[in-house]
């Protein structure tokens, strides 16, 4: 018989040519041995034909070998074999031809021996052999390692992390995790949400899918692995391995991500800035103070044995000091009396049984980072003692004079808060600066009335358009690390949420750029809006009432100086108005209306054009009427008869006189088309009228007169202001309508009498809109396009609403359309919905409606206390709307320059890290040199890349400030060219992070 054919061992390795090491120190016990390990990975293969072997060898495969740096593999069965890359796996990473299919076999009972701190291919003649557990990316290995134990020996843990190994234990370890799978646990951790407990056991699977082998329990030693890698990248980051005095002189919040856009005096301000007075808001701190209830942790017998890693030294402060304060008010209960806002009672009544922390307090910026020592455990609901702690916590070595802080419970928050601090311990109280309260814009409507007055950010100088509400998105994110932190000790839970929050600040950090666009577009187009929508109202009010608009800014800057004085954002609710001053109101405007009407009894051009709109208008009202009665009753079909009767004796009328000043239309026209006659008097409302206006400019030169033509365009002219007037008239009635009926309307029957006398005032609105756009059509086609189109604009629907009411959103449009549908209801409405007293969200960005930035939106002869109020709080608001949103131009533009020179600060900083250390072997003094020029190269890119996406727009924002710094009465609109499209290059954190 043949031989027969042998089969070949095949195994894939990687042979690096270079390594290069970085140590950092631990606190961890023996931590000096604990290096960060900086490899560069080469591959090298030998000859692809392998030697003859016998019929016993094995045939396995190792492809994920290539991960492990730094390898020596040899077999002890076997000499002289030869070792083949092998560019693609055909089976298991390891198995055994048993005759008849491949089995599962480790590492280490096929044979293989790695060999630590020698070349490949070279075995120490001083060899200590151990069996270990190697936990990768691609499963659970048991292998056979080879120590070193030539002179001057290394600890095997050295050696283990100069392989790019993580021992699981300092003395004698028998497990170790490759770096690759640490750092791919803390990306799918942080970004993923994965589990420690979910990714090891993915990875027993992963070893073997049908669990034949017992895998030994490892999950223990990977979470302490994790741990401790998670503090060491920490102290990297921060440059701690380049400091000589080492990890012992960490300082509390040293290794969080700082902020590069808050105001860092030293870092990223102007010389002098503390001086500077007209623009002190550029310099003030925003924080956001909150509380979370969901980032709960168990009470642990083991949690006492249990040693934190970094304390007090990222996010959370640190825990004994914290303690000892917290412990002096352990008997504390603190209740809102806010009648909109009952937080903390609530806080108080949350299940704390079985816990050690029942939730978190939290300070963030206005950038939405977490401030350095801005996080602490709370042990019994919202204290004032803990979020005074963590407040001051969070506020140590910054040298800022004011901070202006956001909080749900400010109202009651800050009352006392400055005699508080007073009880704080003496490191938190050495610097405080000058606070501002404000309560969060989604929160604050909660609050009550004489709360939005003083809390508010809407009607807040120097604040921009901050919202409060940023450290709920960030809880947002970092609640996805509930679940499993709950289950851990306090330490590990301290350090997971601390490795949480430096991810999100770094995240954070990378979209600056992108962030920062986006809001410096957007507020220089806001900015321009409102300050010109600002600039048209009140130049439509003072041109009838200067001295009424020179009285609400006094009232507005006595106000702004104290805040106790009636606000002059709200109504004063003692003005209320009983019904029979509502109704003398609308009887005096509907008899001034009626007045008005210019009488049709002449028979020249200016009556028969006159007669000519009349007709049109009531043609109009009594289509919309018909449409909207589908079912009539005796009496309606009476009153549409007597209409419909009326209607025609006009129409006669007009076509004697239609005779007379225009003889030749009846040529141009269908036989019959001016005979009334002809047409069936139940159809006269759809009857065309033939004015010049409808007509074609062909037809209208060869049949009208220029004096008559010339006539209808002033009368449509009138007729567009008298219809705007009177549209403005009834929906300021509408708006008292309503609040009246709100105020004093109750029961069945006088709500149904209320709501007959709001939907007569809606339809007196829609005929006011209809006749303005029936003008507007004829007045555009006897002008075509002009000047005249800046004063009398489309009205479109959304426009259809008075200065404190609002625009329907699309949503709520369709919901009122489909609701109307179903209850049989076809009638036209006002698409407006009334806004409440006080604040509402949305009120940054919302528009008035054009109608009322015209002349004659305010009539000073008009004895109408309601309106005049209306008035002050609309001009109030608007005037308010356009300073924030100037503000917020200039603060991001602020914000640009503070990030540009903080690269220039961390620039310089890390370069100073050079050759700091001269404590240190060559080879880790070249580790540390390469890492900080790795820093120093980063802060470059940052600032290159920032100044390059914000140069263009920040000149054209520069230009505008320079132009217009706040709105003024006299300030004409000014609008830039359009913004040129600006391509926004979203990063990838995880790499970018894996760069650090």
């Amino acid at each position: 018989m043949g031989r027969k054919k042998t089969p070949k061992v095949n195994l894939r390795v990687h042979r690096p040519h270079n390594t290069q090491t970085t140590y950092i120190n631990s606190r961890i016990s023996m931590s000096k041995d604990y290096r960060r390990v900086r490899i560069q990975k080469g591959a090298g293969t030998t000859d692809t034909d392998p030697p003859p072997a016998d019929e016993h060898q094995l045939e396995a495969e190792f492809p994920d070998l290539t991960d492990f740096p730094h390898d020596n593999i040899f077999h002890h069965q076997i000499a002289g074999i030869q070792i083949i890359a092998k560019p693609k796996r055909k089976r298991w990473e390891s198995s055994r031809w048993d005759g008849t299919s491949f089995r599962r076999d480790s590492l280490f009972e096929l044979g293989l021996t790695i060999q630590l701190r020698h070349r490949t291919g070279q075995m120490c003649p001083n060899q200590h052999p151990r069996k270990i557990t190697v936990i990768h990316t691609n499963g659970f290995h048991k292998v056979k390692v080879s120590f070193c134990e030539c002179n001057p020996k290394v600890p095997h843990r050295q050696q283990f992390l100069q392989n790019g190994w993580w021992p699981a234990t300092p003395l004698d370890p028998k497990t170790v995790a490759t770096f690759e799978v640490l750092r791919q646990f803390q990306y799918q951790n942080l970004q993923g949400n994965m589990t420690a407990y979910d990714f090891y056991h993915a990875l027993e699977m992963q070893t073997d899918g049908r669990l034949s082998v017992q895998i030994s329990e490892r999950l223990a030693s990977f979470m302490c692995m994790v741990r401790e890698w998670r503090h060491c990248k920490q102290l990297k980051r921060a440059g701690k391995a380049h400091d000589p005095d080492g990890i012992d002189s960490t300082s509390n919040g040293e290794l969080a991500i700082p902020c590069r856009l808050c105001p860092h005096p030293g870092k990223n301000l102007p010389d002098g800035w503390e001086l500077e007075t007209t623009k002190a808001f550029l310099y003030i701190l925003f924080l956001y103070i909150d509380a979370n209830f969901r980032l709960k942790c168990r009470s642990r017998e083991s949690q006492k044995q249990d040693i934190n890693l970094s304390p007090g030294w990222s996010y959370f402060v640190e825990n004994k000091g914290y303690l000892e304060h917290v412990r002096k008010f352990a008997n504390q209960e603190e209740i809102s009396t806010c009648a909109g806002f009952q937080a903390l009672h609530l806080a108080n009544l949350k299940k704390k049984v079985g816990l050690c922390a029942t939730g978190i307090g939290g300070v963030a910026c206005r950038h939405e980072l977490w401030r350095p020592n801005g996080l602490g455990d709370l042990q019994r609901g919202e204290r004032y003692c803990n979020m005074d702690y963590i407040l001051m916590a969070s506020l140590v070595g910054t040298c800022i004079l004011t901070v202006l802080a956001s909080y749900d419970i400010a109202c009651q928050f800050f009352i006392n808060f400055l005699s508080r601090v007073l009880g704080l311990p003496s490191q938190l109280r050495n610097r405080v600066p000058s606070f501002k309260a404000r309560v969060l814009k989604a929160h604050i409507v909660s609050h009550g009335v004489s709360c939005q007055s003083k809390y508010s950010f809407n009607w807040s100088e120097g604040v921009g358009r901050t919202d409060g509400e940023g450290i709920e998105r960030l809880w947002a994110w970092l609640n996805k690390a509930a679940p499993s932190t709950k289950e851990m000790t306090p330490a590990g839970r301290w350090e997971t949420l601390d490795d949480f929050c430096g991810y999100t600040n770094w995240r954070k950090t990378l979209n600056i750029g992108d962030t920062l666009l986006r809001k410096l577009i957007e507020a220089l187009r806001e900015a321009d809006g409102h300050a010109t929508e600002f600039a048209a109202f009140d130049k439509s009010i003072r041109d009838s009432n200067p001295n009424t608009v020179e009285q609400w800014e006094v009232t507005l800057e006595e106000w702004e100086k104290d805040r106790s004085k009636p606000c002059p954002y709200l109504s004063d609710k003692t003005d209320s108005l009983s019904v029979d001053d509502v109704r003398k109101i609308l009887l005096e405007r509907e008899l001034k209306e009626v007045q008005s009407t210019p009488a049709t009894t002449s028979k020249g051009l200016t009556s028969f054009i006159t007669l000519g709109l009349d007709i049109e208008t009531d043609q109009c009202i009594l289509q919309a009427e018909i449409v909207e009665k589908t079912a009539m009753s005796t009496l309606d079909e009476a009153d549409l008869t007597e209409r419909r009767l009326s209607l025609r004796r006009k129409i006669e009328r007009f076509r004697e006189h239609q005779l007379t000043h225009m003889p030749s239309l009846a040529e141009h026209l269908d036989d019959g088309a001016l005979d009334i006659n002809t047409v069936d008097w139940e159809k006269c409302e759809q009857l065309p009228m033939y004015l010049p206006s409808s007509l074609t400019s062909e037809l209208r030169t060869q049949t009208c007169s220029e004096q008559l033509i010339s006539t209808e365009s002033e009368l449509r002219v009138a007729h567009l202001s008298e219809a705007l007037d009177s549209l403005r008239l009834h929906l300021r009635s509408r708006v008292f309508a309503n609040k009246f009926k709100i105020k004093n309307v109750t029961g069945q029957r006088s709500n149904t009498r209320s709501r007959q006398w709001q939907k007569t005032i809606d339809k007196k609105v829609l005929a006011s809109k209809r006749r303005y756009r029936c003008s507007r059509t004829a007045l555009y086609n006897l002008r075509g396009n002009g000047e005249w189109e800046k004063t009398y604009r489309e009205l479109k629907d959304e426009d259809v609403r008075a200065f404190n009411e609002r625009a329907l959103t699309l949503t709520e449009i369709e919901e009122r359309v489909a609701a109307r549908r179903a209850a049989g209801i076809h009638e036209e409405e006002v698409l407006a919905a009334p806004l409440e007293d006080g604040i509402q969200l949305g009120e940054g960005r919302r528009h008035l409606s054009w109608i009322w930035l015209t002349q004659g939106c305010f009539d000073p002869k008009e004895n109408d206390h309601a309106l005049h109020v209306a008035l002050r709080i609309e001009w109030a608001r608007c005037k308010a709307r356009a300073l924030r949103w100037l503000e917020e131009l200039e603060l991001v533009s602020e914000e640009m320059r503070r990030a540009i020179e903080f690269c220039d600060y961390e620039e310089s900083w890390w370069a100073g890290r050079i050759g700091l250390r001269t404590d240190v072997d060559a080879e880790l003094g070249e580790g540390l040199k390469s890492y900080a020029h790795e820093r120093v190269l980063a802060e470059r890119e940052f600032k290159a890349k920032w100044e390059g996406q914000w140069s263009v727009v920040l000149s054209r924002a520069k230009a505008f400030l320079d132009n217009r710094d706040h709105p003024s009465t006299d300030a004409d609109g000014i609008s830039p060219d359009p913004l040129p499209a600006v391509e926004i290059d979203v990063p990838d954190p995880i790499e970018r992070l894996n760069d650090m």
